[in-house]
């Protein structure tokens, strides 16, 4: 009869805990069910350890002594197949080129390991027993598919008893729901919760104080999470806390390949969930195309670049084959979707970058794939405003929206300010045109602060970002926080570009329309007529902006009562208005393509006048301000 094999996988953090469990749950119950049973540990991340393990077996089981390597492993191989009785634990078998797995890029390579596997024992008899702990799901392969437990993460219950165990203090009522959120916030990993809990056994730490810390990402996060706590199981050499124990498998997978390094370290700094196949894809050939320039760099030789150019192209095959690795050591999760997404989770993200922050690398460091993880969002985001008035791409945009705005949260670290407040722009354009003003508001206010850090307070494009800002206000109602934008960015456009200056008017005409909305109509009127005096004077009286003025002191007059002298101004209006296109701008103010059917956008806004003049007496004030496509966008 074959002998039996077992092999627990999973992530590599609850592989130091979990599987380990698993492990020692079956080896102690196997023994209290049969006290004739013999159990064997041996720790297989190198072949160094595995030797040593054996030959402590061999002096355990009085074997002849003074043998060479080889002829140690097979004496206790011999030996346990001879015994009919017996579990063999083999933990940590994480590099699996010891046991005859050879990946692909290194079948060519002329160097090649001593095959273990030949030295692990079976058993005639069926009663023995060669139990497998991994952090590589590739284990199967010598060992059976159908022979694999998986180890997942901690359920909810599971999460709170190990919590408590360790807190060494039951939960009381008034802490369930905050152990909950930060439960969620260690992605329920064994390994983070027994590290958060033994942190919450001081006196001074409550579980919201230690919920508080945990949700920064700050030194003292940092700090819970790198410290190890004693485990009696774990070897002393081992790595014990949640951000260090990574490090094996990563170095792992970096002498693998170096791609796959590349790729892991890229998406750490986008958003764990929904990752698209694309954006994969996009991220191998970009770590490639790198790896090639940094490679070329060191040749003089023109020709030889192009002939490296032309061959270091990524197949579809060596993709997958990246994104398999990264699957089998569970730092990716695919999702059973169509088109697929994958998963990665917070901590291995958390991880990768505490790795890279202490790593010595001066050129792939922190910096270097946080532009990275932008750039390629950046190209692959929708931009445009034709792009936004159409439902078709909105699809794309929500799939790298939370991406965007992942990636967007590290431009201080690469220094790309300006950059990424460009691409937060495309993002506050799409919010725009969904009517998904709160998310746009803090869209709105990260540009403000980058361009307000990278360019300073009296920018002419920091304070078109305040506008914006201020435009987003007035779309949620927020007439104080609008207003007191608007009257900034008019006294800095005053200082800055003059009170002549179209942005400076541009400012005049949104703080006018949130006077007037808050009710204080006799200043909104006075303020219109000097916008109004200022854009003939400037303009002339047939401009599209002096005609608007028009419209809005006519508006400003009827929420005063006071209709006939509003009819006047408004029916003077719609005789000087030409039939031409206005220059239309984005949320910014900046101008953009004009449409093929812009006449008839002209011809719109007529209309829309017209209704406005016939229902002025019989609209409310807040409706009075529906006119031709109120100047918010302008």
């Amino acid at each position: 009869m074959e002998h039996f094999h077992v092999v627990c996988v999973g992530l590599a953090t609850d592989y130091l805990i979990r599987k380990t469990q698993v492990a020692l749950e079956y080896a102690h119950n196997r023994k209290e069910c049969d006290r004739h049973c013999s159990i064997f540990w041996v720790h297989a991340d190198s072949e160094t350890s595995f030797v040593q393990d054996y030959n402590s077996i061999a002096r355990k089981l009085e074997l002849p002594s003074r043998r060479g390597r080889k002829d140690v492993l097979q004496a206790v191989c011999d030996k346990l197949e001879s015994n009919p009785n017996w579990v063999l634990v083999i933990d940590g078998a994480d590099d699996l080129t010891w046991f005859g797995v050879t990946p692909r890029w290194l079948a060519s390579s002329p160097k090649t390991k001593v095959n273990l596997t030949s030295f692990i024992p079976k058993c005639s008899t069926g009663t023995g027993t060669v139990l497998w702990t991994s952090r590589d799901r590739q284990v199967c392969s010598p060992v059976g598919e159908k022979q694999a437990i998986n180890v997942f993460k901690m359920t909810s219950d599971e999460a709170v008893a190990l919590l408590s165990t360790i807190r060494h203090k039951e939960l009381t009522e008034d802490e369930y729901t905050e152990v909950g959120e930060l439960l969620d916030e260690l992605d329920h990993i064994s390994l983070a919760i027994s590290q958060v809990a033994a942190y919450i056994r001081k006196p001074s730490v409550s579980v919201g104080n230690c919920l508080t810390d945990i949700r920064k990402m700050s030194k003292t996060r940092w700090k819970i999470l790198r410290k190890s706590e004693y485990n009696r199981h774990r070897r002393e050499q081992g790595r014990n806390n949640v951000l260090e124990t990574w490090d094996v498998s990563v170095q792992h997978l970096r002498n693998m390949d170096e791609l796959i390094y590349d790729v892991l370290h890229t998406l750490t700094f986008v958003d764990n969930q929904n990752i698209p196949f694309e954006l994969i894809c996009e991220t191998a050939r970009h770590a490639d195309g790198f790896s090639r320039r940094r490679l070329n760099a060191r040749n003089t030789s023109e020709k030889n670049h192009r002939k490296k150019e032309e061959k270091a192209q990524l197949s579809k095959e060596d993709i997958e084959t990246i994104v398999t690795r990264l699957c089998d050591f569970s730092f990716l999760t695919s999702r059973t979707s169509d088109p697929v997404v994958y998963d990665m989770h917070k901590l291995v993200q958390e991880a990768a970058r505490y790795r890279l922050q202490k790593g010595g690398d001066e050129v792939k460091n922190e910096a270097h794939f946080a532009q990275v993880a932008f750039e390629i969002v950046n190209d692959v985001f929708p931009k445009g405003e034709e792009n936004f008035l159409k439902i078709e791409p909105w699809e794309r945009c929500e799939q790298y929206l939370a991406h965007a705005l992942q990636t967007a949260t590290w431009a201080e670290l690469h220094g790309g300010e300006v950059h990424v407040a460009g691409l937060l722009r495309s993002i506050s354009d799409y919010l725009g045109h969904r009517n998904r003003w709160r998310e746009k508001e803090t869209v709105d206010e990260k540009i403000v602060h980058l361009m307000h850090k990278k360019m300073g307070e009296r920018h002419p494009d920091t304070l078109t970002a305040m506008r914006c800002l201020g435009l987003t206000y007035s779309k949620q109602e927020k007439w104080k926080e609008a207003e007191e934008l608007f009257r900034t960015t008019l006294c800095a456009n005053e200082e800055v570009l003059g009170e002549k200056h179209p942005r400076t008017l541009r400012s005049m005409h949104s703080l006018c329309w949130t006077i007037l909305e808050q009710g204080r109509h006799e200043e909104a009127e006075n303020l219109c007529r000097q916008i109004l005096q200022l854009r003939t004077e400037i303009l002339g009286e047939k401009h599209l902006d002096t005609i608007d003025s028009l419209y809005n002191l006519g508006a400003a007059i009827e929420c005063q009562g006071r209709h006939d002298e509003a009819e006047r101004i408004l029916r003077g209006a719609l005789v000087e208005e030409p039939k031409r296109p206005r220059e239309m701008k984005d949320s910014t103010g900046r101008l953009k393509d004009q449409p093929n059917d812009a006449k008839t956008e002209g011809t719109l806004r007529q209309v829309n006048h017209e209704s406005f003049l016939i229902q002025k007496t019989k609209r409310a004030p807040a409706m009075t301000l529906q006119r031709s496509q109120l100047d918010v966008s302008r």
